[in-house]
């Protein structure tokens, strides 16, 4: 699926500064360390979609193939998902102190224990969740990574520059590793669009493109 990037206006700002006061810790460590006005503010979409504005609701402008089940079909919902797994696994290759990091909404750390199917780097913080991938793992890992990123409410990430194996190869996450993971953070993202697709913020001066970025949204 061709998938691209369009520049968003102060909505898309709005929308991701509401995301982040809303998540259970990250996003208001990222408020009190970096200007979001000083970045770019982007939505991934699909080649033919809908209002980007439209935060709440389906990106795509086509429904997806209907899968047979037993006793009849399903439609399959699309998502930009591969698309935005395959972009992550480039941009760490980029850089081997790169990572991503994902903040779990409704997973605690008391619930690990009867929880499986998680991607391989599960940490905590405190009692919240987190998700992480580097430069050396495969595609399908950092593919499991993104995914935590996908589901309403409040999916969140962040590809920062930092050192991997120092900061979160532990099982347990300090204060001080988050902050360290957001002061070097690079670019944002936060679920959105009903679960189908993304938006982002790309920090001024990062070396990190997003998918397109010389579209806009209208």
């Amino acid at each position: 699926m061709k998938t691209k990037s369009i520049r968003l206006d102060a909505r898309g700002f709005e929308y991701m500064r509401a995301e982040l006061m809303a998540s259970n810790q990250i996003g208001r460590l990222l408020l009190s360390s970096n200007d979001l006005s000083e970045g770019a503010i982007v939505a991934a979409v699909p080649e033919h979609h809908r209002d980007p504005y439209a935060f709440r609701a389906g990106i795509f402008d086509q429904r997806g193939s209907r899968v047979p089940v037993e006793g009849g079909y399903m439609q399959a919902v699309p998502s930009t998902q591969d698309a935005l797994s395959a972009w992550v696994h480039g941009v760490l290759k980029e850089d081997n102190h790169r990572a991503i990091l994902t903040e779990s909404f409704l997973l605690r750390a008391g619930d690990l224990v009867r929880t499986s199917g998680l991607p391989r780097h599960t940490v905590t913080c405190g009692e919240f969740v987190y998700h992480w991938a580097s430069d050396d793992q495969p595609m399908t890992e950092v593919a499991a990574v993104v995914s935590s990123i996908y589901p309403v409410p409040l999916g969140l990430g962040i590809i920062c520059t930092t050192d991997p194996e120092d900061v979160l190869a532990k099982v347990t996450l300090s204060l001080d590793d988050l902050s360290k993971c957001v002061e070097r953070v690079d670019c944002v993202l936060v679920g959105a669009y009903d679960g189908e697709s993304v938006v982002m913020w790309v920090r001024a001066g990062s070396p990190i493109r997003a998918l397109v970025d010389d579209s806009h949204g209208t």
